[in-house]
């Protein structure tokens, strides 16, 4: 189905063919441009260090920003001086140049700044630091020249083709894996699924939230269409709870049989539903908002009125930092690696 789903009448008829003639043209210069770059008559851009990309092709939520802190880590943890870097969307910052969102320790900017996601990554990535950029290929040099970065992880840079990387990675999310099949505007990829034979590894997320039909369908189109490339699964693994007033800690059990409302401006909603569900929650309210919504007093002052507990996304948590009541907690969630391709 397509964005306005399957709604009947001459408007919707009307704005469907207009979606489809922009979504044409849309495809074809995605297409044109991969072939331009493939042919290299666009030339890219080579850093002086290894480049990791992690992105997909859909818009919405993948779990890209749990797959960047999980494969810092695991640099990090193996010796290498790693920087991540983000285009910072929806900061004040997004098209300032180049910024340092934190340096190994410290949190340097504000999230009306940097964008809720670069936060939420420089605050769970101690020693690695955090560099937000609109010209990615300036943000990668001062990763080298300030940091003396030997692998630049590039936050959401599939589409990012003037800079040169050594490794793809392509997040797929099981719950829907490639959309309606169509592009902006008239579905939801960023891409034509064709551009997918540009990924290095599939990294599939949320498996564990699909039955096994689902993802072995999965596993059949990338495999007949893109031949043996590896494929990883991985599932989001809550860890546990913390308040987002002082940081204290609360096990998963805190919310088995509790009566909680839920909080969430993310793009995948439903995932975060279904684990708080899955957790034994009994979600009694649900206040749910656009993708980076900015939230305002009296949208506070709605979700906290019913006085029970509420629970959020460390994203939005970004967002809410002082704002948010007493009562409201934040589900930190880790991806895991299950199957390695």
């Amino acid at each position: 189905m397509g964005i306005i789903g399957g709604r009947k009448g001459v408007i919707s008829s009307v704005l469907r063919f207009f979606l489809i003639i922009a979504a044409v043209g849309y495809s074809f210069v995605m297409r044109l441009r991969a072939l331009l770059y493939r042919l290299k008559v666009l030339r890219k851009t080579k850093l002086s260090c290894a480049v990791i990309s992690v992105g997909n092709i859909t818009a919405g939520g993948t779990g890209k920003t749990p797959a960047v802190i999980a494969i810092a880590e695991m640099l990090k943890r193996e010796g290498r001086k790693t920087v991540v870097l983000s285009r910072g969307y929806k900061g004040k910052r997004e098209k300032f140049g180049v910024s340092v969102v934190s340096d190994y320790d410290t949190v340097l900017l504000e999230p009306e700044e940097a964008g809720d996601e670069p936060i939420m990554l420089a605050e769970n990535l101690k020693g690695v630091p955090v560099i937000i950029s609109g010209n990615r290929i300036k943000g990668g040099e001062l990763a080298v020249d300030e940091f003396n970065a030997e692998v630049v992880i590039l936050d959401d840079g599939f589409h990012h083709l003037r800079l040169d990387r050594s490794l793809d990675i392509v997040l797929i999310d099981c719950l829907s894996p490639f959309s309606n099949r169509k592009v902006l505007p008239g579905g939801l990829l960023r891409e034509p699924v064709s551009c997918l034979k540009r990924a290095d590894i599939f990294l599939l997320t949320r498996t564990d939230q699909v039955p096994d039909e689902k993802k072995m369908f999965i596993y059949d189109f990338l495999k007949e269409s893109y031949g043996s490339k590896p494929v990883v699964e991985s599932v989001h693994k809550p860890s546990f709870l913390y308040r987002i007033g002082d940081k204290m800690k609360k096990e998963l059990s805190f919310i088995e049989g509790r009566d909680v409302s839920i909080v969430s401006g993310i793009g995948n909603p439903q995932s975060f539903e279904s684990t708080v569900k899955a957790l034994g929650a009994n979600i009694v309210g649900k206040y749910i908002y656009p993708d980076h919504y900015d939230y305002k007093k009296e949208d506070l002052d709605k979700i906290c009125s019913e006085n029970r507990t509420v629970i959020t996304t460390q994203k939005d948590a970004v967002r809410l930092a002082g704002k948010a009541g007493e009562n409201m907690w934040v589900l930190k969630i880790e991806l895991k690696i299950t199957v390695s391709g």
